[in-house]
């Protein structure tokens, strides 16, 4: 059962990671790239860690970095949905040409980049609230399970 919950955890942490790099270009600010690009690194090398071992540090750090992921994107989500109306000065060119149109542009900015898949952020965020609950469901399991483990192990 714990390799399962391992495995599990390990490919949530995948995900994590590719939903970060996908997400690279979103926002149209260095800042938010270089952030998405540092969690990327975080998942990564977790998910690597998890599919082999998993230890009760590993377990708890797990759950702490989700946690802050899930309360990043909740607020995330929160903000999106109460976002007001751009003043059109302040609108990139593709958003220009929407609002020229006369579809309503909320004030959050993808920018026109080549990389940026800002089309798929109304999918993407989501998504990856869900990752990180599940991965912080699955961290606190494996991190009891863990405990229990050690607990009925004889000490010498």
């Amino acid at each position: 059962m714990m390799l399962r919950i391992r495995r599990t955890a390990a490919v949530g942490a995948a995900t994590s990671g590719i939903l970060h790099l996908l997400m690279l270009g979103h926002g149209g600010h260095l800042g938010w790239s270089l952030l998405m690009a540092a969690m990327a690194i975080v998942c990564l090398p977790c998910a690597g860690h998890l599919w082999r071992m998993a230890s009760v540090r590993s377990w708890a750090l797990i759950g702490v970095m989700n946690s802050g992921m899930l309360a990043v994107h909740l607020g995330m989500l929160t903000a999106a949905d109460s976002a007001q109306l751009a003043p059109a000065g302040g609108l990139t060119s593709a958003a220009g040409r929407v609002l020229a149109e006369g579809v309503a542009i909320p004030a959050h900015s993808h920018g026109d980049s080549v990389i940026s898949l800002a089309g798929l952020h109304p999918v993407l965020l989501p998504l990856a609230t869900a990752v990180a609950a599940l991965e912080i469901v699955l961290a606190g399991l494996g991190w009891y399970l863990l405990r229990r483990a050690d607990r009925t192990v004889p000490q010498r």
